[in-house]
């Protein structure tokens, strides 16, 4: 579930990572430690699914 301190800053443009997860992505004006994070929470899901794991999405 995406965390309310992210919501103003989604753009509403769905993309796809090369294993498959579907995220949504951030606008350019998103500060940058904001954007890593959630960067870093959408590699943790596509490894999730490279690895076969189960990822619930919302």
């Amino acid at each position: 579930m995406i965390e309310p301190k992210f919501i103003p800053y989604l753009s509403g443009e769905k993309k796809v990572t090369k294993n498959g997860y579907e995220y949504i992505a951030l606008k350019d004006n998103t500060p940058e430690d904001m954007f890593n994070e959630y960067m870093r929470r959408v590699q943790k899901q596509d490894d999730r699914i490279k690895n076969g794991e189960m990822v619930v999405k919302y």
